[in-house]
């Protein structure tokens, strides 16, 4: 599993530069659950649209870390 991903996401939807900021600290100290629960909150919080695909993305990274799955199921995209 690749956790820069996380970054990834969190550069291509534009989050806040605080949120970035904030997420890119726990990556280079191998933080990755909890720069997963800054990408999910900053995206939540900020009500940033995401696509099916980063969902599944996003979805990916936190069951390969067991993470909750409440952190991404309230971000889950509206079907069209």
């Amino acid at each position: 599993m690749n956790y820069d991903n996380i970054m990834t996401i969190a550069l291509k939807k534009k989050l806040p530069y605080s949120d970035i900021e904030s997420i890119s600290e726990y990556l280079e100290h191998n933080e990755w659950g909890i720069a997963f629960e800054v990408l999910c909150s900053a995206i939540e919080n900020d009500k940033i649209s995401i696509t099916l695909s980063d969902f599944e993305e996003i979805k990916l990274i936190g069951k390969g870390m067991n993470m909750d799955e409440g952190l991404w199921v309230k971000i889950m995209p509206l079907s069209s």
